[in-house]
């Protein structure tokens, strides 16, 4: 079934020469190894960036740009990609068809990591289908390469995925089927051997089927040079049968031998015609020219035939190392996706432990928020107390004051008691209302009314 057909590119060396052989001005220039090229329809490609000398600043300055100009020694610096055109597209609608190829491939890779797209129409030619070994006709297709950038990164493993190929597949398949009611995955069959083991195979068939042909030629050649030959090698002398003369009825001589001699003659003068015929043909060098061109093609086959071997056995070793590899690929990518997996739990178990960090830490700013507050209030608390004790330490002054003016007072009052013992007792009278008011100022002492002891001692006094 057809399906974009991916290659790895690890050097720049390989990218440009890739590019080369791709591009028009230099693929016109190029001596091609491959036989089915043919560079009087190289005018009839088509594409974008197909000049080299752009496609080669595409890419070098895409690449700059993703990786700085460094990279690690085993990075995938470019991939390859090959697209056929579906089978039983016409011919005017191919340049159309190509074109919604590449807005699918710049949605999917971006239009700035496509350094060529280039679309080959003169190698189109017959080919022997390995499946059914029939004789079919190739078709045209679109090739260039790619820099596998994925989020600022030189990244091919994430580009060249399983998931992605098939995306892109289906993608084309999906445009092809509703633009042009055609399908470009047939669904014949999974996918086939790549472009190397497809022409190597045909080269075999081709070869072996020459070959065929050529032997069919050299068996009816060697079945004249062998008649030829058992002709030649005939003893004259026992060809030559016994026979009596003698007169016959009517006078004449005449010979006469035996039914086994006279079948003999027979047989070696029929012998004789064939060998004449065959030397005839060889004189006119028709047989020769065609023993000859039979021998040299066997030689050309065999040569074709090592030469197809040789191809075949290294494409069937690239198939099996590709076949090897993808299995690699498949377990590494069980690997990442297993150890993504375990990535997600632990990313999933630190954002669990953050978000719980985080509701810790709100608690703990709301403590102390909250104590905080407290300490305000305590503090205003403690402000009023130290007022409230600063005030009852001016009124505990205040009644000290007072108490000492008391006292100075009770003080004097005590003179004057003595000063009136010391009177006459005519002046005993008084005595008695001044005990009297003596007892009232310790009345007004203890309810603290000083203010009005005084004025009744100045009225006394």
């Amino acid at each position: 079934m057809a399906s974009v057909d991916w290659s790895k590119i690890k050097t720049v060396g390989e990218a440009c020469a890739v590019l080369r052989h791709d591009c028009e001005d230099t693929r016109e220039k190029q001596t091609h190894t491959n036989p089915h090229l043919n560079p009087e329809f190289t005018k009839r490609n088509s594409g974008l960036h197909t000049q080299y000398a752009e496609a080669k600043e595409r890419y070098t300055k895409r690449l700059e740009e993703v990786t700085g100009g460094k990279w690690r020694k085993d990075a995938v610096v470019a991939v390859g990609f090959s697209i056929p055109a579906p089978e039983g597209l016409k011919e005017q609608d191919e340049e159309e068809w190509f074109s919604k190829v590449y807005s699918l491939l710049c949605e999917r890779y971006g239009e700035a990591n496509i350094a060529c797209y280039a679309i080959h129409r003169d190698e189109i030619h017959e080919y022997v289908d390995s499946n059914t070994k029939r004789k079919v006709i190739s078709r045209p297709h679109a090739q260039g390469i790619i820099v596998p950038e994925v989020d600022g990164r030189l990244c091919a493993k994430e580009v060249v995925t399983r998931g992605r190929m098939r995306e892109i597949n289906s993608a084309i398949d999906k445009m092809t089927t509703e633009d042009y009611g055609l399908h470009w995955v047939t669904g014949k069959g999974v996918k086939g051997p790549s472009v190397e083991m497809v022409k190597a195979s045909s080269a075999k068939l081709e070869v072996e089927r020459t070959q065929k042909e050529a032997q069919a030629v050299k068996e009816e050649l060697q079945a004249i040079v062998s008649g030829y030959n058992w002709v030649s090698q005939v003893n004259p002398e026992d060809s030559i049968p016994s026979f009596k003369r003698k007169k016959g009825l009517t006078g004449k001589e005449v010979v006469s031998m035996s039914s086994d001699d006279w079948e003999k003659v027979a047989n070696t003068i029929k012998a004789q015609k064939g060998v004449s015929e065959a030397l005839r043909g060889l004189e006119s060098s028709q047989g020769g020219k065609l023993y000859l061109e039979g021998e040299k093609a066997l030689q050309r086959a065999s040569e074709e035939r090592q030469l197809a071997e040789i191809q075949w056995q290294s494409a069937n070793a690239r198939h099996k190392n590709l076949d090897d590899r993808e299995k690699k690929l498949k377990k590494v990518e069980k690997e990442f996706s297993f150890r993504e997996d375990r990535l997600r739990k632990r990313e999933r178990d630190v954002k669990e432990k953050e978000d719980a960090a985080k509701r810790q830490t709100e608690e703990a700013e709301r403590r102390v928020a909250a104590a905080k507050k407290e300490a305000e209030e305590a503090r205003r608390a403690a402000d009023e107390a130290i007022k409230r004790v600063a005030r009852r330490k001016a009124m505990i002054d205040e009644q000290e004051e007072e108490l000492r003016k008391m006292a100075k007072e009770a003080k004097q009052l005590v003179i004057d008691l003595h000063r009136i013992n010391a009177l006459p007792s005519t002046e005993l009278a008084r005595e008695g209302e001044l005990t009297k008011k003596l007892m009232r100022y310790d009345r007004m002492k203890e309810a603290k009314k000083v203010d009005e002891l005084e004025d009744d001692f100045e009225m006394d006094f």
